[in-house]
């Protein structure tokens, strides 16, 4: 085993780790990223468009963009939180400006475009196509920082103190080894878990890997029936392609089987600037109905002008290699798919959470977006409370609980998942186990749900643990794919569990059999696991 000590220590390479890098930096206090991948270059950000909602700019105002926030989540955000997010989103922005991150101008000015779910025009976009430059600036002022980092290292294990950060345990992917990093603050920024569905657009690295981390150091998640999916990912001619939201804003309009665009039905006031939620169980309905094409529904762009395809969907006009002329004699097909996680790790307003020393911001916090979330909030939000998580971390690290060093609970898990070790391959395939859990997700706990089938994907669910508890991997390196597979049950279970309970229909989560939205479930439901036990609490 590796030993190595740092004052902080950040799990996760993406902006909200980057963010909280740069701002818990300061003379006198250590501090590391650690990344399954490689820092600036894994995650969904890499990938993203790079929207940033910026509220309070023009006729806009903070309080109309909480008023929005609100909405989307119906009513169950933290308003704390969503308090922060208002007040330092714009200046958090104006940040990446300064650093580099040359956002769309007019004449001078900011370029706002207003996004399905927002009263007003607020986001603000890189040159289209070029929504990684976000991560390439942050991670340029990393090395500019001088900031250690450390690649390719899996964590396995938050080490706990008398409920007080002490370490954390990883694999590398390089070596095969252990490796023990002390400290006594951490900030989590672990992203979230898509890659639970079969159908998901996010990296593959998104595994749920904080979740897991987070419920097995005794931590409590919130909102975890939540699950974001986005209506709009083409499967026909090309798959995988993301439509982006100004696109419909410009007249892109959604069509099924019938030649009719059912959107009205299901949002007729909002029509297909409706939020996220509606218009993915809008397009799943149609395409259960037997209204698809190839599986999905039409995406007509004969009311959007030639000019604003390369401007408003980049993706789409790079994956046609600027042909966009097929664009209007083509079928475009597209389907609902996992997106975002609003639930999460629970934090209060100053990025805190149950472990003294442990701190979280990104997508693996929950409680910011309620039960759905706006469109590009998710990277405003990375940055808003990555910077509070960083600033309140290194004040801990420098006046904190020191780390005792005790070694005796890493040689315990160690030991753990070095059992999970065998001269041959037992049981299942760790491949196989991880499509079963995304099959369960999908087909069972995905965009409709109902009760039969969310007990059944219980039962199963549980069937799949007990054949992961009969893995035996060959090499030191298979581990990490049997904690990334323990990660996406872990999380599966979560999110079941709770989308069980949740008698109702709210904002993401849709339950057929419940289909109103009910006042007395206005409240969170709360999960936590002791003992390898899954208990709920609702507040």
């Amino acid at each position: 085993m590796e030993r190595k000590e740092f004052d902080c220590v950040i799990i996760g390479g993406g902006p909200a780790g980057m963010k909280a890098a740069l701002s818990a930096t300061s003379e006198g206090v250590s501090v590391v990223i650690v990344s399954k991948n490689k820092v600036g270059k894994s995650g969904n950000g890499t990938i993203a468009g790079g929207g940033h909602a910026a509220p309070g700019i023009q006729d806009d105002t903070k309080s109309i963009f909480i008023d929005d926030v609100l909405k989307s989540g119906r009513g169950i955000n933290n308003k704390k939180l969503v308090k922060k997010l208002a007040e330092a989103g714009l200046h958090r922005v104006k940040e990446l400006a300064q650093i580099g991150v040359e956002f769309e101008r007019d004449n001078g000015n900011f370029l706002l475009h207003r996004d399905p779910g927002h009263s007003s025009a607020r986001t603000l976009y890189p040159e289209r196509g070029k929504g990684a430059i976000v991560n390439e600036k942050l991670f340029k002022e990393v090395r500019r920082q001088n900031i250690a980092i450390l690649n390719d290292l899996v964590v396995l294990d938050l080490i706990t103190e008398k409920n007080h950060v002490s370490g954390i345990l990883g694999l590398s992917r390089k070596t095969g080894e252990f490796v023990y990093l002390a400290t006594s603050t951490c900030i989590l920024c672990t992203g979230g878990g898509g890659q639970i569905y079969k159908s998901n657009d996010n990296t593959r690295g998104s595994t749920g890997d904080g979740y897991r981390i987070a419920l097995t150091a005794g931590l409590r998640l919130i909102d975890m029936e939540f699950v974001q999916f986005y209506p709009a990912v083409m499967v026909h001619p090309l798959s995988g392609v993301l439509i982006s939201p100004p696109i419909f804003e410009r007249g892109g309009r959604l069509y099924n089987a019938k030649e009719e665009r059912f959107i009205e039905k299901y949002a007729p006031e909002r029509l297909e600037l409706a939020t996220r939620d509606v218009k993915s169980r809008a397009i799943y309905q149609e395409i259960r109905k037997g209204n698809d094409v190839n599986g999905g529904v039409l995406l007509d762009l004969s009311h959007v002008e030639r000019k604003d395809i390369q401007k408003y969907t980049p993706a789409l006009y790079d994956a046609f290699h600027g042909r966009v002329e097929e664009l209007y004699e083509t079928d475009l097909v597209i389907r609902p798919s996992a997106h975002y996680f609003m639930g999460g790790v629970v934090i209060d307003e100053h990025c805190r959470t149950g472990i003294k020393g442990l701190y979280a911001a990104g997508e693996v916090v929950g409680g910011i977006h309620g039960a759905n979330r706006l469109a590009n909030n998710a990277l405003t939000a990375c940055h808003v409370f990555g910077h509070i998580a960083g600033k309140n971390a290194r004040q801990h690290a420098r006046h904190g609980q020191k780390n005792t060093n005790d070694l005796k609970k890493v040689r315990e898990r160690i030991r753990e998942w070095k059992a999970c070790q065998g001269e041959e391959q037992k049981g299942k395939k760790v491949a196989q186990i991880q499509n079963e859990i995304k099959e369960i997700m999908w087909d069972k706990v995905g965009i409709v749900r109902r009760e039969k089938n969310l007990s059944d994907a219980l039962t199963e669910l549980f069937k799949v643990k007990q054949s992961l508890e009969n893995i035996s991997c060959r090499e030191r390196t298979d581990v990490i794919r049997l904690a990334e597979t323990k990660s996406l049950l872990r999380s599966g279970l979560a999110i079941t569990k709770v989308a069980l309970l949740r008698q109702e229909s709210r904002g993401a989560h849709y339950r057929e059999d419940f289909p109103q939205e009910r006042t007395i479930w206005k409240k969170h439901i709360f999960i936590e696991e002791e003992n390898g036990k899954i208990s709920t609490q609702m507040t």
